[in-house]
C-alpha cells in the first residue's frame, strides 16, 4: 500500500461539483455566479475545489477563454494581514491576462494606484494618497478590474479558508460576491464551518450572502458505501465488507480520516485522533521531522523564501527533507511553496510541540519576516509581529505591530488599523522606551484608536477608548482638545445632546487663548458644533456660528471651514430651514477640495432637494456626485450614501427598478451598524413592503438586527424606523379581520408617539417628512371608532406642523395630510373634495409615486361613499394601471379588490355586491357603520351590546368581502345608490 493513501479519483460529490460546473456554465454564458462552499475539516472541500479547476480546463473549443485566480487565507492571529490572500489572487489575474490588460481595466488613475498596494509591478507614477479611504480605494479598484476583465474573458476566482480571512479581505468579498458586477464572473468561496460560531467575523458575511441568494454547498460526511468506493479506489480492489465496516466506524466517513487510516497499512491503530494525523510524520527521519515541526509554526503554507531564511541550513540538505515530507503524504508543493497535505495535520503537530520549541521556532520565522520589513517592505510587519508576540519579545512586537499599524491607515482599512492600534495600546507599558520608539504617545494612538472605532460604527467601543484616554494625566492641551472634539461630533450620530455640548465647551475653555493653527482648526469645530446643538437657546446661535467661521479662517483650514458650513447646514435641515441650508451646503460644496469633503455636501444638497420634493433636481445632482465618487474611488466612503439619496430620488420619481440597483450597491458596501446601514435596510425593507414583498423585508429586518437597535438614538433613525413598523401594521390591517385590525392600528398609533416627544419636537425637519403617514393613522382610527389621548396628539401634532411647517413639506404632503384629516372629520362631500385636491397635488414630479397611487385610491374609495362610481372606477383604473410600475403592488391590489367588490372596478358592470345578503339585523348595523358611528355608539343605538355590534360587524364584512368599516360603508352607499337608480 503506498505511503501516500490519496484517492486517484473523488468520491461522491457528484451533486456539489454539477453545482459548481452550473455556475461555471452560467458564468460562460454571461452571467455572474458565486457558490460557497463550506464543511468541516477534511470533508473534501480543497478536493472538490480542484476536481472543478480541472473539469474546467477541459472546456470545448469556442469557448469564452478562462483565467483563473487563486486566493489562499491563512491563520495569522486576530487581526491577520490585510488582503493577504488577494495579494496571490491579482498576482494569478496579472499572470494571467497580462500588466497592461489590469492597468487598462483599472480605468481611472485613482484605482491604478490603489492597485499598486497589491501589485507593485503597477508602479504607478503617482501613487495613492496615503489616508485611510485608502482600503475602500483598494477594494474598488479590485471590483472594477474583475467587472472590466470579465466583459471579454471568464474569470473565476477561488478563496478558500475564509474562516481566516482578515478584515480587509472579509470587507470585499462580501461586497463581491453580494453584488457580482461582471459578466463572465464565477467567485467560489470555502470556509471550514466547524470554526465558525456566531460571534465569528465571517458570520455577518455569511449571512449577507445568503440573503442574496448566493448558493451554499455543505460537504456532508460518506456514507459506508461511498467510504467502500473511496477504499476501493485508493487500494485499487474492491473492499472487503468487514475492512470498509471498520473504517468507515473509526473515520465516520471523513474522507481526509480515511486516507490516513489506510496509509496506516496492517499497523496498529493509534487511540487519539492526533496521534491518527500525525501517524505519516512519524515515519519521517529524525531530521525531517526536526524541519517540519519548525515548518508547522510557521503556518499551514511556507514559501521557500521564507522557510530558507528561517531554517538557515545547506538548501540540498533541506531540499531532500522535504522531498521526504511530500513523498510521505505530509507535505505538497504550493506554487512557490509548501503547504501540509491538511490543515488537521499541522495543527496537531502544533499542539504536540513543547513550549521551548515554539518559542524557538516563531522567533526564526519572526527574525526571517523582520528582514523583509527593515529592507522597507511593511506588507511582511503584520507577520512579524505575531511571530514576536508568539516568541514573548514584547519590544520586537511592539516595533513590528507600529509599522504595520502606520502601514494600515495608509492602506488596510480602519478595521485592520484599528486592531494593531488596540495591541500598540496594550504593549506599551510592557516596552520601556515606547514614547520614544513610537515618536508618539499612548494617549495619541488611543485618539486614533476611539476615532477609527467611531468611524467604522463601533461607537460605543469608541467612546469608551477616547474617554479612558482623558484620565490620562500625560496627556497635552491639544491632544485632551481633540479626545473632546471627537466626542463631540459623535454627538450628531448616538443624539446625545447634553453630552455633545459637554466636549464642545471643554474644547472652547481648553483653546480659548490658542494662537496655534491646528489648534483654532478644532477650536473652530468644537464652537461650531456648540452653535448647532438643539438644546442651547436659540438666541445664542447667530452669534456662535459667526464666531466659528471666524476661527476657522483664522485656522486657514479650507476644510474646517466647509466642516463648519456642513454643519450648520445641517441644524438648519434638521429644524426646517431648507432653504438657508441649501445655501450653506452651497458654500460647503465651493470650498471643497475634490473627495470626501465635496461628496459630502453633494449628498447633503440632494437630501435638501429631495426633502422639498424637488426630486429630478435631487436625483440629477446625487448620479454626478456618484460619479465623481467612483472615479475619486471613494465610493464606499461617502459614495454609499449618496447612492442611497439618489434611489430615494429615483423611487420618488416612480422608477423603483433604477431605486433598487442604487439600494442594492449602497447595502453591499456600507458599513454595519452605522446611520447609514440603517438607512439603507430600513430603506429597501419599506419598498419591498410597499411591493407586496413582505416576506423580503421580514428577512432583511431579520438579518440585520444591528441595523435598527444600533441606531435608536440617531433621530432621523428613530423616526424612521418607527415609520417602518407603523407603515407595515397599517398595510397589514387592510386586509385583516376586525379584532387584529384595530390591534394593528393601535400599533400604529403607539409606534408615531415619537413625534410628540421632545426629541422629535427638536428636529421638525425631519418630522414632518411623517406628516401623511401621521394622518393616515389618525383617519385609520377615526374609522375603526379608535378614539384616545393618544390619537389626539397625534392629531394635534399633525394639524400644528401643517400649520407652521408648510413650506417645509412638498405641497403633496401637506394636501394628502390635510385629506386625511377630512376623511376622519367630514361628511363625503368634503372628503370628496379633499381627495380631489390631494390627487391634484400629487399629479406631477414633485410627489412621490407611491403617494401619488395612494392619493388616488383614496381618492376611489371618497367617490364610493358619496356614490359617484364612474368616478370611481376611473380613479381605480388609473391606480390599477399606474401602482405596481411605481413600486406599489400592494395598492394596485387595494384598488383592484375594491373595483371587485364593490362592482366599481374599471371592466366592472354595475350591482349589488353581497349587500343584498345581509340580515335585517346586518343592515340596521351597516347604516350605522356608514354613519361613522363606533361599535359602542351602535350598541346604544339598537340597545345591543358593544361586544354584539362586533359581532354583526365582523359578520358584515366577511359577507361583503370587505377589509374594513370604511369600505364596507363605501359599498353600502353604493348599493344603496343603485337601488335608488
Amino acid at each position: 500500500m503506498p505511503a501516500a493513501a490519496s484517492a486517484p479519483v473523488m468520491v461522491g460529490r457528484r451533486a456539489e461539483l454539477e453545482t459548481l460546473l452550473g455556475a461555471f456554465s452560467t458564468g460562460q454564458d454571461g452571467h455572474p455566479g458565486a457558490v460557497v462552499v463550506r464543511g468541516e475539516a477534511g470533508i473534501g472541500k480543497s478536493r472538490l475545489v480542484e476536481e472543478f479547476l480541472a473539469r474546467i480546463g477541459d472546456r470545448p473549443a469556442g469557448a469564452v477563454p478562462v483565467v483563473t485566480a487563486f486566493g489562499q487565507c491563512v491563520d495569522l492571529g486576530p487581526i491577520g494581514a490585510p488582503f493577504l490572500p488577494l495579494r496571490r489572487l491579482m498576482g494569478d489575474l496579472v499572470a494571467g491576462v497580462g500588466i497592461e490588460a489590469v492597468a487598462q481595466a483599472a480605468r481611472f488613475p485613482a484605482a491604478t494606484a490603489a492597485l499598486a498596494t497589491l501589485v507593485p509591478e503597477l508602479d504607478p507614477e503617482s501613487p495613492a494618497a496615503g489616508s485611510r479611504a485608502d482600503a475602500d480605494r483598494i477594494a474598488e479598484a479590485v471590483e472594477r478590474v474583475i467587472e472590466s476583465l470579465s466583459a471579454e474573458r471568464h474569470v473565476v476566482l477561488v478563496i478558500e479558508d475564509l474562516h481566516w480571512a482578515d478584515a480587509s479581505t472579509l470587507g470585499l468579498l462580501r461586497i463581491l460576491a453580494a453584488t457580482l458586477r461582471g459578466r463572465h464572473l464565477t467567485l467560489i468561496l470555502t470556509y471550514r464551518s466547524d470554526d465558525v460560531d456566531a460571534d465569528h467575523p465571517l458570520s455577518p458575511v455569511l449571512a449577507e450572502l445568503e440573503r442574496n441568494h448566493v448558493p451554499g454547498l455543505e460537504l456532508q460526511r460518506l456514507t459506508p458505501e461511498l467510504v467502500s468506493s473511496q477504499i476501493a479506489a485508493i487500494l485499487g480492489r474492491p473492499a472487503r465488507a468487514d475492512e470498509s465496516a471498520d473504517v468507515s466506524r473509526r473515520t465516520d466517513g471523513v474522507p481526509f480520516l480515511v486516507e490516513e487510516v489506510l496509509s496506516l497499512g496492517d499497523g496498529e491503530m493509534p487511540e487519539t485522533l492526533s496521534d491518527l494525523l500525525l501517524a505519516r510524520f512519524d515515519r519521517l527521519s529524525d531530521d525531517a521531522r526536526q524541519l517540519i515541526r519548525l515548518l508547522a509554526v510557521g503556518g499551514v503554507r511556507v514559501a521557500d523564501d521564507l522557510l530558507t531564511d528561517a531554517e538557515a541550513g545547506p538548501a540540498q540538505r533541506r531540499s531532500a527533507l522535504l522531498r521526504e515530507a511530500v513523498d510521505t503524504g505530509v507535505l505538497r508543493g504550493d506554487g512557490d511553496g509548501y503547504a501540509f497535505r491538511h490543515a488537521l495535520i499541522r495543527e496537531a503537530l502544533y499542539a504536540r510541540l513543547l513550549a521551548g520549541e515554539r518559542i524557538e521556532g516563531h522567533r526564526r520565522f519572526a527574525a526571517a519576516l523582520q528582514l523583509r520589513v527593515d529592507r522597507g517592505d511593511a506588507a511582511w510587519a503584520a507577520g512579524a509581529a505575531e511571530h514576536w508576540l508568539a516568541a514573548g519579545d514584547a519590544d520586537r512586537a511592539f516595533r513590528a505591530t507600529l509599522v504595520a499599524y502606520r502601514a494600515a491607515t495608509a492602506h488596510d482599512g480602519l478595521e485592520t488599523a484599528a486592531g494593531f492600534a488596540r495591541r500598540l495600546f496594550d504593549l506599551w507599558p510592557r516596552v520601556p522606551d515606547a514614547d520614544a520608539v513610537s515618536a508618539t504617545t499612548r494617549t495619541a494612538v488611543s485618539v486614533e484608536l476611539g476615532t477609527m472605532l467611531g468611524e467604522v460604527g463601533r461607537c460605543a467601543e469608541s467612546r469608551d477608548a477616547l474617554e479612558q484616554s482623558l484620565t490620562d494625566p500625560r496627556a497635552t492641551t491639544r491632544q485632551r482638545a481633540t479626545l473632546h472634539y471627537i466626542l463631540a461630533t459623535m454627538g450628531y450620530e448616538t443624539s446625545d445632546y447634553p453630552d455633545q455640548l459637554r466636549h464642545a465647551v471643554a474644547v472652547e475653555e481648553l483653546l480659548a487663548q490658542t494662537d496655534d493653527r491646528a489648534e483654532l482648526g478644532i477650536l473652530a469645530g468644537a464652537v461650531s458644533v456648540h452653535a448647532n446643538s438643539p438644546i442651547i437657546d436659540p438666541a445664542l446661535r447667530p452669534e456662535l456660528t459667526a464666531r466659528a467661521l471666524e476661527i476657522a479662517e483664522r485656522s486657514g483650514d479650507a476644510l474646517m471651514q466647509a466642516s463648519v458650513l456642513w454643519n450648520q447646514g445641517f441644524l438648519a435641515t434638521v429644524t426646517g430651514r431648507l432653504d438657508e441650508a441649501i445655501l450653506l451646503f452651497e458654500r460647503a460644496r465651493a470650498l471643497s477640495p475634490p473627495g470626501s469633503s465635496r461628496i459630502s455636501a453633494v449628498r447633503a444638497l440632494a437630501t435638501v432637494l429631495r426633502r422639498q420634493g424637488r426630486y429630478r433636481e435631487a436625483a440629477e445632482l446625487a448620479e454626478a456626485g456618484v460619479e465623481e465618487a467612483v472615479r475619486l474611488g471613494i465610493e464606499r466612503a461617502e459614495g454609499s450614501m449618496l447612492r442611497i439619496s439618489l434611489g430615494d430620488a429615483r423611487y420618488a420619481l416612480g422608477a423603483p427598478d433604477a431605486a433598487f440597483a442604487q439600494w442594492d450597491r449602497a447595502f453591499a458596501i456600507v458599513p454595519r451598524m452605522t446611520p447609514a446601514h440603517s438607512r439603507v435596510v430600513r430603506t429597501l425593507a419599506l419598498a419591498y413592503t410597499w411591493a407586496g414583498r413582505q416576506d423580503d423585508a421580514d428577512r432583511l429586518v431579520r438579518g440585520e438586527p444591528g441595523a435598527e437597535r444600533a441606531n435608536t438614538e440617531e433621530r432621523e433613525e428613530l423616526l424612521g424606523w418607527a415609520a417602518y413598523h407603523a407603515t407595515t401594521a397599517l398595510i397589514a390591517a387592510e386586509s385583516a379581520g376586525d379584532v387584529d385590525r384595530r390591534m394593528l392600528i393601535a400599533r400604529a398609533v403607539d409606534l408615531m408617539q415619537v413625534v410628540t416627544e421632545r426629541r422629535a419636537r427638536e428636529v421638525p425637519g425631519l418630522r414632518v417628512q411623517h406628516t401623511p403617514l401621521c394622518a393616515w393613522i389618525v383617519r385609520a382610527a377615526a374609522g375603526d371608532g379608535l378614539a384616545s389621548d393618544l390619537v389626539d396628539a397625534l392629531r394635534s401634532t399633525v394639524e400644528y406642523d401643517m400649520r407652521r411647517y408648510a413650506d417645509v413639506m412638498p405641497p403633496a404632503f401637506t394636501a394628502v395630510a390635510r385629506a386625511e384629516l377630512a376623511s376622519a372629520d367630514t361628511g363625503d362631500a368634503a372628503a370628496v373634495a379633499a381627495w380631489t385636491d390631494a390627487s391634484v397635488a400629487c399629479g406631477g414630479e414633485n410627489c412621490p409615486g407611491v403617494l401619488r397611487v395612494y392619493a388616488d385610491h383614496r381618492l376611489a374609495i371618497a367617490q364610493l361613499a358619496h356614490g359617484d362610481r364612474a368616478a370611481a372606477a376611473a380613479s381605480l383604473e388609473v391606480v390599477i394601471g399606474s401602482a405596481a410600475a411605481v413600486g406599489a403592488s400592494v395598492v394596485a391590489a387595494w384598488a383592484s379588490a375594491l373595483g371587485d367588490r364593490a362592482g366599481a372596478g374599471p371592466v366592472s358592470s354595475n350591482g349589488r355586491g353581497d349587500a343584498a345578503r345581509l340580515t335585517r339585523r346586518e343592515q340596521q348595523v351597516l347604516d350605522l357603520v356608514a354613519q361613522g358611528l363606533s361599535n359602542g355608539q351602535i350598541g346604544e343605538r339598537l340597545f345591543i351590546s358593544p361586544k354584539t355590534a362586533s359581532v354583526h360587524v365582523s359578520a358584515i364584512l366577511a359577507k361583503l368581502g370587505v377589509s374594513n368599516r370604511t369600505e364596507a360603508a363605501a359599498v353600502h352607499v353604493a348599493s344603496a345608490r343603485d337601488v335608488a337608480e
